[in-house]
């Protein structure tokens, strides 16, 4: 999916993340997760958000980014980003 490069009035991009937000939080256990998520992300996009999740939570265990490049299969610039 591709973002538009038109801005979005900052109000209406507000009440979007909000709902967006209270919609995540609401979620009670994995399975309603999983339905939301694979409704909302395609697969390719899945997998790029849990790689993402994975890079935080292996950075913060103090590993290093050739060991998480290799583990994960991504590049230096995702784990710096």
């Amino acid at each position: 999916m591709q973002v538009s490069s038109r801005q979005l009035n900052s109000v209406l991009e507000k009440q979007i993340f909000s709902v967006f937000y209270q919609t995540l939080s609401d979620l009670r256990t994995p399975e309603e997760i999983k339905t939301v998520l694979t409704d909302l992300l395609t697969e390719t996009e899945l997998t790029a958000l849990a790689k993402r999740l994975a890079i935080a939570t292996f950075l913060e265990k103090g590993r290093s980014y050739e060991n998480i490049r290799d583990t994960l299969k991504v590049s230096s610039a995702t784990i710096a980003s």
